[in-house]
């Protein structure tokens, strides 16, 4: 039975307008925010569920300043948290498409290769944003991983931060006990599973089930919860590539990798993100696959270390002097940037030219800054030229990233620029775009 219904105001801030679900916590609604005029997700918990509904605002609150801790177009966004005449409602953005688990269920359906790195890649990348301000998520799971369909553009979007925690934070750390299980059987890390010490590592092995599950259909390990549990915590799962033929062989090694028992074994999430990267970038072409280590050495060095030798030229730059003949990629300049990113992404085969409306003259598009108020209406009309468009935004405007992300922007990086991020992004953006491009060509034929 709901708790509410439809036309139910919660105080003077939210009107609830549709159920969109229930849960083990409680219900989420389609809702109007009245004083901004904007529909959000509202959660609101079941009366029934906690005795102790000071725990229940508690465990809300927590979800809510976690995840606004995390500043990323992969990780849901969260606006309000509160409690009105025993309802304790957590507002959040309302997003436009499935769950991974809906994607999953289909029957006989085999996911094709290049989607599921798309997704991993783009969960890599929210959990590197998570991890780097020590928070983890304890249940990454396909239930709690959204896909929300903006154009041509698919976001990745990590749910539902109710169980995750900062670490070295003394009200944000851990709420559960030592020996205490938490988190969903077939994605639980072996540490979990025994009630120990958790940390981001156990966030990569339940990423690395997520991806197992993709690839095959199936997660890691099946049986009862307990004969789950029992297996994550002593048995070596089957090798991905004998539920699934003619993987790439780098793919299988990185998702066993991040299956293996011990934490320290397992790969940090910056190198879970880096190898899908260049494996995505493998398979749309851009690379041998025979010199796969060396490129990668040398692609972190430019772009991790980059160290011109000659002297910088302070202040900002609007363009360069033209496309370099040896970049692999002409970028469309809106707006400014220093010297130094300019540099940076040249070093990255990356030719940034001031973007004059002839997208036959660019292979994307980069929006550098626009004044607050038209970026979204700008990007919007960017996107129309059919050339994949990549925007910088302040890391805290939450409310923006979405916002891009809706009308169709193809990536977004936050405020200040670094030159690592921003061409992991332009490369992501291209290499999506000319997979659609030779899709296209295909269907053609």
């Amino acid at each position: 039975m709901s708790v509410a219904e439809p036309g139910t105001r919660i105080g003077d801030r939210y009107e609830l307008i549709q159920l969109l679900g229930q849960g083990g916590m409680g219900e989420v609604w389609r809702a109007r925010q009245l004083n901004l005029d904007r529909e959000v997700a509202l959660k609101l918990l079941l009366p029934s569920e906690f005795e102790d509904r000071a725990e229940a605002l508690r465990r809300f609150g927590r979800e809510a300043r976690v995840a606004s801790a995390i500043k990323h177009p992969n990780v849901i966004e969260i606006y309000d948290v509160g409690e009105y005449d025993g309802h304790t409602y957590l507002a959040m953005e309302l997003l436009h498409g499935a769950s991974l688990r809906d994607h999953l269920v289909i029957p006989d359906q085999v996911l094709d290769i290049e989607f599921v790195i798309d997704v991993a890649t783009a969960l890599a990348e929210g959990m590197v944003a998570a991890h780097a301000v020590g928070a983890v998520h304890r249940d990454l799971k396909p239930e709690n991983i959204f896909l929300e369909q903006a154009g041509q553009v698919v976001r990745v979007v990590i749910l539902d931060f109710g169980l995750a925690f900062i670490e070295r934070d003394e009200k944000l750390g851990r709420m559960t006990r030592h020996g205490v299980v938490m988190g969903t059987p077939d994605y639980l890390s072996p540490e979990q599973a025994r009630g120990g010490e958790i940390g981001p590592a156990s966030d990569v092995y339940s990423l690395g089930c997520v991806i197992y599950e993709l690839l095959t259909g199936a997660p890691p390990f099946s049986g009862s919860q307990l004969n789950v549990m029992t297996q994550h915590l002593y048995v070596i799962p089957d090798a991905v590539g004998t539920r699934r033929a003619q993987l790439p062989r780098e793919l299988e090694e990185l998702t066993m990798a991040m299956l293996r028992k011990r934490p320290a074994d397992r790969p940090p999430t910056t190198e879970v993100r880096d190898q899908l990267e260049l494996l995505g970038g493998t398979l749309s072409g851009r690379r041998d696959r025979g010199r796969r280590g060396e490129m990668f050495e040398n692609r972190a060095e430019r772009m991790l270390s980059f160290s011109p030798t000659a002297p910088l030229v302070s202040g900002p730059r609007t363009s360069s002097e033209g496309p370099s003949t040896t970049a692999e990629i002409t970028v469309g300049l809106v707006g400014e940037i220093e010297e130094e990113i300019d540099l940076g992404l040249l070093s990255n085969d990356m030719a940034l030219v001031q973007w004059r409306g002839r997208a036959e003259d660019v292979d994307i598009i980069f929006v550098a800054n626009v004044a607050e108020g038209s970026l979204v209406a700008r990007v919007a009309e960017l996107v129309a030229t059919g050339l994949p468009v990549v925007a910088a935004i302040r890391g805290d405007d939450r409310q923006a990233m979405g916002e891009l992300a809706r009308v169709g922007a193809a990536e977004i990086t936050t405020l200040p620029l670094a030159v690592d991020n921003l061409a992991r992004a332009l490369l992501r953006a291209k290499r999506r775009h000319d997979r659609r491009q030779r899709s296209r060509q295909r269907n053609r034929k």
